[in-house]
């Protein structure tokens, strides 16, 4: 049997578990990967067929996400608590037969940590796992893929593929050939027409079976080079001017495509910004304080100053006649670097017209979703702030839902709403909570002086990007430290095997896009000793693998580790000081969110 075994419950996990399937089968094949839904065969005892599979099978995949550890069953009891949950026996009966597990981490569910998990499984909590995000889903599951080859070379074999026979044709027309070269071996059929045209010559006597083709007409060869492999299928077609002239048109289109494709594919997402902002402003003269509008517009100039450098920032106004195309309007579209020409079109911008709040919503979404629209490689969001939390001409909101959800899953982007109000009447605010629900966001900030609002745009602008990143990075480094302190506890324990496997599979992770990215938001005391304090982690990290390494070969010789092992310990320490220093400063920048989240 042998491959990979899919462990995941049956809720939100599923998909993901799919997701894998689909991936892995396509990197393995069908027979090297077990899902339950896919590959219980037909009249087999489903239970005795789980069982067998993860006895036989190489690698056990543990999917787990946030409700993994606490989802309960009807009684209230933890259901991974409970010996007879499938989840839990698959993954018991894995240790017991030897077999390598995996734990799979969605998006940013925690590792499991030993005293959450039930006597039988506490070994889960110190399996190395990976872990994949569902905005990211193709990179990290080739990442997965990878290092299961590197691990269980056996998983990359696949059955060799059946060698096509190749045939030539002689007579006058057009030749089309199309080839592949498959495992050093020719296979070729001649078939020769019936009456040879005249002029065309055989060759001689015991000449190979291919024979060159005699006569009016063109050739298009395609074909790939496979291990020095020659084989290949012959057909000469004869062929009016007229019709090759369109075969050459056609294949020229289809190169087109496939350059436009790839381009698509591959190269645009490169260039991608890291965050897509829309900021959608209340620009509408209802409830329109002079004092309040200037303030909205300073706070607004600051933190779009402070955006990444790699942000794409875009601004969009609403407030106009009721029915009228123009109540909003994108006044700025996205771009990097834009920043000064959103300062000058909020200082520009007049203010007019009825509170067009949720038209001003719909074409926020509808910004998303223009043509070759490019999606963040971060974060798509649209900040809303207005002074109105109810649309002077439409009251709505399960209509303002509908559109939304179906603009943007016509756009195929994942967008994430914020909504902050300021100075609103409290007969609004339960309409604003209501079109934040219905948007899936969080719910909206109200301030009520110009310090409030500057620190609630300021958090979702630059605060909450900063802490993204810095979880980014923190990523990246905890696996390295892990092995890291593995490989020093094995040296220390005499386990040298231990510790060399677990040295050889390090590879100090660079991070240059998330320190990247990282930098690119230093633009505030906060932010600079974020990337400072990270930046000097993993120095630290880098240093500690050739420090471990030392250790190593002084044990093999059966040297004492001495003074060695001390400015180790003492290094370690340091890194733990560090982590812990940026921990608090994270921890700070969090609660400074609304409502200290």
């Amino acid at each position: 049997m042998g491959g990979v075994f899919i462990n995941y419950r049956s809720n939100d996990s599923r998909v993901m578990g799919e997701l894998l399937d689909r991936d892995l089968t396509a990197a393995f094949g069908r027979e090297q990967v077990f899902l339950d839904c896919y590959s219980i065969p037909l009249g087999a005892v489903w239970d005795r067929e789980l069982l067998s599979r993860v006895r036989g099978c190489r690698v056990l995949l543990v999917v787990i996400d946030c409700e993994w550890l606490t989802l309960t069953d009807p009684t209230g009891l933890r259901r991974i608590d409970d010996p007879a949950d499938w989840i839990h026996r698959e993954i018991a009966e894995a240790f017991d037969a030897g077999v390598r597990v995996v734990p799979v981490l969605v998006d940013d569910t925690p590792p499991p940590v030993a005293g959450e998990l039930p006597v039988g499984l506490r070994a889960l909590a110190n399996c190395q796992g990976m872990r994949v995000r569902r905005k990211h889903t193709r990179q990290d599951v080739d990442v997965l893929i990878q290092r299961l080859r590197e691990v269980e070379p056996a998983l990359g074999a696949k059955p060799d593929p059946v060698i096509p026979t190749m045939v030539s044709h002689r007579g006058p027309g057009t030749t089309i050939q199309a080839g592949r070269d498959i495992r050093d071996a020719t296979v070729v059929q001649e078939v020769a027409p019936a009456h040879p045209a005249a002029g065309e010559m055989d060759g001689p006597p015991g000449a190979a079976g291919m024979s060159s083709h005699t006569g009016h007409g063109t050739t298009f060869q395609a074909g790939r080079d496979i291990k020095k492999v020659r084989t290949g299928t012959f057909l000469s077609v004869p062929m009016p001017r007229a019709v090759r002239t369109l075969v050459i048109t056609v294949l020229v289109a289809v190169l087109a495509a496939g350059a436009v494709t790839a381009v698509v594919t591959w190269v645009l997402p490169e260039l991608a910004p890291t965050y897509k902002t829309m900021f959608l402003v209340d620009l509408s003269a209802t409830g329109a304080d002079p004092a309040a509008v200037a303030e909205s517009r300073d706070s607004l100039r600051k933190v779009i100053g402070n955006a990444g450098d790699d942000d794409a920032v875009a601004l969009r106004t609403f407030g106009g006649q009721c029915g009228s195309a123009g109540n909003t309007s994108q006044v700025v579209g996205f771009g990097t670097g834009n920043g000064t020409d959103i300062s000058a079109a909020i200082d520009g911008a007049a203010v007019s017209g009825a509170a067009t709040l949720v038209r001003g919503l719909i074409g926020a979404a509808e910004d998303f979703n223009a043509p070759f629209s490019q999606n963040a490689k971060q974060v798509n969001r649209i900040v809303v702030v207005t002074r109105n939390g109810i649309d002077a001409c439409d009251d709505d909101v399960g209509f303002v839902e509908r559109e939304l959800r179906q603009r943007l899953a016509s756009s195929g982007l994942d967008v994430e709403f914020r909504f902050v109000g300021y100075r609103l009447a409290d007969k609004d605010k339960s309409v604003f909570d209501r079109l934040a629900a219905g948007a899936s966001a969080p719910p909206p900030v109200l301030a009520q002086d110009p310090a409030q609002l500057q620190a609630a745009l300021d958090w979702i602008a630059n605060v909450e990007p900063v802490l993204r990143s810095a979880r980014d990075v923190v990523d990246t480094l905890n696996p390295v430290v892990k092995k890291i302190d593995t490989a020093a506890q094995a040296v220390v324990d005499g386990r040298l095997d231990v510790a060399d496997r677990t040295l050889s599979a390090i590879e100090p992770p660079a991070a240059d896009t998330e320190f990247a990215n990282l930098e690119s938001r230093a633009k505030t005391p906060d932010a600079v000793e974020v990337h400072r304090r990270a930046a000097e982690l993993r120095d630290r990290q880098q240093k500690a693998v050739p420090a471990v390494k030392a250790l190593l070969d002084l044990a093999r010789v059966g040297k004492p580790l001495g003074a060695e092992l001390t400015a180790f310990r003492r290094d370690a320490d340091l890194y733990n000081s560090d982590v812990d220093t940026l921990n608090k400063l994270l921890a700070r920048m969090r609660a400074s969110g609304p409502g200290g989240q």
